[in-house]
């Protein structure tokens, strides 16, 4: 049996656009006949287990962030650096993988140097716009965080440098995200490539019905007469969720919207919509296993990201059929939405909160034809273009030619 490496700071019960990519690229190579072994850190705060087997391998857990006390854990680091580097020469000796691949840039340089020419850097996104300040300024965050913000900003920056200089292959998810990686690292211009991602058309699928919304709605406690609008993300500012709840607090027609996730500002955005009288207009699930019937039960998704180098709710709403609303890609905003979606999806004038309310209107006042052949349009693009399968074999051949 050969075996491929797939690493990362995080993954499973953490939820993320890479912790869902390393879960679905691992089941994509056990069918082409691999094993996948994912090497992560420890969740936060949970108890240590090194070796987890899976159906389609193993994951392998290196010591890291043992602690809730961030300072703790920062003191903790080196030991977590020499706990990675035992588990990937471990791997290395113990199984050969035929590709290692790294989707953090803070474990892709370790990675790249003991595997050399089998070694991928997927790239995530970015420090610089991740962290630049309006990304993450937020009213919960105090002056420490803050300038912990800024020291993690510099720490990241640097190994996004690293990450590039070092790995053998790069690529990325849209060329938003290329042209990041050339302005941080300008050498790396030869050895990247761009990709699609891929997402499960089987789990993410449209509601069969206009009966199934409906029980759909019953069971998720949702308004059966409203427009349901739709957001899935982390709680931080980068996701521009309270510009959302902002524009929707003055829509002329009847609405509820869903923000599913969780995160640090949590209680900054229940506060908001408790200041602005919009409680019963509002609901937060938190983190949930069944996305998929929040995304069928919806009227539209919306976009409303500050900074989002390709987004995989994107292809999630793509997948279940779902109208699209976004911001545009420009200075202020940081995109990828009109690389993915094209026209069809539905953007605002100006990125402000004016305009994403015009355009929601916009959107819910189409008559149900229109509706019904963007959503069938989306379905077909997801099926046609974004395959994991097609990721996982693209990145497997770049290390064999």
């Amino acid at each position: 049996m050969k075996y491929i490496l797939l690493t990362n700071i995080s993954y499973f019960p953490d939820y993320g656009g890479v912790e869902n990519s390393i879960k679905y690229l691992s089941k994509a190579y056990w069918h082409l006949g691999y094993k996948a072994i994912i090497l992560v850190g420890q969740s936060k705060g949970q108890a240590f287990k090194r070796l987890t087997e899976t159906p389609e391998g193993f994951i392998l857990r290196f010591r890291f962030r043992p602690f809730n006390n961030d300072i703790l854990n920062l003191i903790f680091l080196p030991c977590s650096i020499f706990d990675f580097i035992c588990c990937l020469l471990y791997v290395k000796y113990r199984y050969k993988p035929v590709m290692a691949l790294a989707r953090n840039q803070l474990v892709s340089p370790l990675t790249s140097l003991l595997f050399n020419r089998c070694s991928i850097y997927l790239a995530p996104g970015f420090s610089k716009n991740q962290q630049k300040s309006e990304n993450l300024k937020s009213a919960s965050i105090s002056g420490l965080e803050i300038l912990l913000g800024k020291a993690k900003k510099f720490i990241h920056s640097f190994f996004d440098r690293l990450s590039l200089k070092l790995a053998q292959n790069i690529f990325v998810f849209s060329d938003n995200m290329y042209t990041q990686a050339l302005n941080c690292y300008p050498k790396s211009q030869f050895k990247i490539g761009i990709v699609k991602p891929g997402v499960d058309t089987d789990f993410f699928k449209p509601a069969s019905s206009f009966s199934d919304k409906v029980k759909l709605r019953r069971k998720l406690l949702v308004p059966e007469n409203k427009h349901v609008i739709l957001a899935v993300g982390r709680f931080v500012s980068a996701k521009g969720f309270d510009l959302l709840l902002n524009a929707c607090k003055e829509l002329p027609c009847d609405w509820h919207l869903i923000i599913v996730g969780d995160g640090r500002d949590f209680n900054h955005l229940t506060k908001l919509k408790e200041k602005w009288g919009i409680c019963h207009n509002v609901s937060f699930p938190g983190k949930v296993d069944n996305v998929d019937e929040f995304y069928r039960c919806a009227d539209v998704f919306v976009m409303s990201s500050r900074y989002e180098p390709l987004g995989q709710t994107l292809l999630e709403a793509m997948a279940t059929g779902t109208p699209i609303i976004s911001f545009r890609n420009n200075g202020a905003f940081i995109n990828a939405t009109q690389e993915v979606v094209g026209n069809l999806a539905t953007y605002t004038d100006e990125n402000n909160v004016a305009s994403l309310i015009k355009c929601i209107t916009k959107t819910l006042m189409l008559p149900s034809t229109n509706l019904k052949e963007q959503s069938s349009s989306l379905r077909s693009l997801a099926e046609e273009s974004y395959s994991w399968n097609t990721l996982a074999n693209t990145l497997l051949k770049s290390v064999q030619d």
